[in-house]
Formats: C-alpha cells, structure tokens, sequence
C-alpha cells in the first residue's frame, strides 16, 4: 500500500518543476522501509507488552515471528535498527537536498509509529490508533 501511495505521488509529480526522479525514488524507498519498520517495532512492543501472545486471535492463523520462533527478540530488534538506520541515511541525503522540511515530516512519522504501539503511549490502546494510522499513512 505505501508503495502504491509513493507512486501515485510521482504519477502526480511528472511533468512539475524541479522534480528529480533520483529524490523522488530515494523518498519512495524511505517511506517503504519506514513501513517495513513500523511493523516490526508493532511485532516487538506488542510481545513486550503482552497484546500478542500464543492465544492472540492472530496467532491462530498467522504465524507471529517471535511466537512461533521464526526469529528471536534480538534479532527482531536487529533487524528494527537495520531499517531505521537505512531510513536515517535517506533521510539525511533528502535533508540536503530538498531541505528542513523533510526532517519535520520524517520525524513527525517515526515519532507516531512509535506512539501508536510502544510504552508509554501505545495510541492503539487508548482510542487513538486509527486516528495516528490516518496522520502517518493517510489511509
């Protein structure tokens, strides 16, 4: 879904003032592993804190990585790094090269992604998951 949401937004750049198909495919690649993060820190924080378990309704019908023992928590958490790292170098290059306001929409996003799942926030069990899902992925 979030590669679609990426695509669409360069079906709509084409054709418009400054657009530089090198960034906009940086920022494509950005948003996507932001996602991919996103749900492997869901998968974490909801182990930690006990909202997925062997008796999760979820767990019935789809293997959860660290319940089923396809990974370990460090290498979940691993892997969480990885991504988020990757995402930081994107960040930094589109930061150069298109300025502040990157910093400011990439930033308000992990902050969010964050929230919606992780101590002490955790937006989804408080009401407020598909309003945060809304502002992060606008869907």
């Amino acid at each position: 879904m979030t590669l679609f949401a990426g695509l669409v937004a360069a079906l709509l750049a084409v054709g418009k003032p400054g657009l530089d198909w090198r960034w906009l495919v940086l920022a494509i690649t950005g948003i996507t592993l932001a996602h991919i993060a996103n749900n492997l820190m869901n998968d974490l924080y909801d182990t930690q804190v006990g909202t997925d378990s062997a008796s999760y309704p979820r767990a019935l019908y789809a293997p959860h990585p660290v319940l089923s023992g396809l990974v370990t928590r460090r290498k979940l958490l691993t892997a969480i790094i990885a991504v988020n790292l990757a995402d930081l170098a994107i960040l930094v290059v589109l930061t150069l090269v298109r300025g502040w306001p990157v910093i400011a929409f990439a930033l308000t996003g992990f902050v969010l992604s964050v929230a919606y799942t992780a101590p002490p926030l955790r937006l989804k069990k408080r009401g407020l998951g598909e309003p945060d899902v809304f502002v992060v992925w606008g869907r």
